[in-house]
């Protein structure tokens, strides 16, 4: 009996510690290489322009592991915990992606579709917002290191850094300011309209087409 206990103790344990000593190692060896790796080495998949994990992310909550099961849209997925085998779904914390019906909206549903469904990632969830959703920095295990979903969105153009709640994430906001550089994605556009304005103005045409329906 007391044998069973302690391997019950000992497996506790690494499912509670094995995840965050994973990734934190990783991650810290990410941001300890971020200057002299430049572009890291592409994954077998190829996935252009991954971003090494920067160490900056607070962790109010623990972290998970789980596979990417369905694409939303270029920020939200479902996402299934490796712990208790349940579907949640994940909201990119501090990144603002376009919406399907704006420009560059698909591009980077397609991105995330091509490079996530099926992977394993880790969440750093910051937050549950009043949907539910989990929202969460997610990081992927690439050829011996992290990558950053979000910062690899914001290297390629294909979602915004939301100065709302990532005012001081300042790795991300010096790829958002290379791609904008660059005129990668979504900068290669002369006016382009943050999606929380594009969707500001939706709700404000339905909003007057209902006045005028009454």
């Amino acid at each position: 009996m007391k044998a069973t206990q302690a391997v019950s103790g000992v497996l506790d344990f690494l499912a509670t510690h094995l995840p965050a000593l994973w990734v934190a190692g990783a991650a810290a060896l990410g941001a300890a290489t971020l200057e002299s790796l430049g572009e890291p080495p592409a994954a077998p998949e190829a996935i252009a322009g991954a971003r090494p994990v920067a160490v900056e992310a607070a962790r109010p909550f623990p972290l998970e592991i789980g596979i990417v099961e369905r694409v939303i849209d270029g920020d939200t997925y479902e996402v299934r915990l490796e712990r208790t085998g349940e579907p949640v779904r994940v909201r990119l914390a501090w990144m603002d992606a376009p919406e399907q019906a704006q420009s560059f909206g698909a591009e980077a549903t397609r991105w995330a579709e091509t490079s996530l469904l099926g992977r394993r990632v880790v969440l750093t969830v910051q937050d549950v917002d009043p949907y539910g959703r989990r929202v969460a920095q997610l990081s992927v295990e690439g050829e011996g290191h992290m990558w950053d979903v979000g910062a690899t969105l914001a290297r390629l153009g294909l979602a915004w850094l939301d100065p709302r709640y990532g005012d001081d994430r300042e790795s991300l906001r010096e790829d958002q300011a290379r791609a904008q550089s660059e005129g990668r994605g979504l900068w290669a556009q002369p006016s382009p309209m943050p999606p929380w304005d594009w969707r500001r103005m939706g709700q404000a045409v339905a909003s007057d087409t209902d006045r005028k329906t009454l």
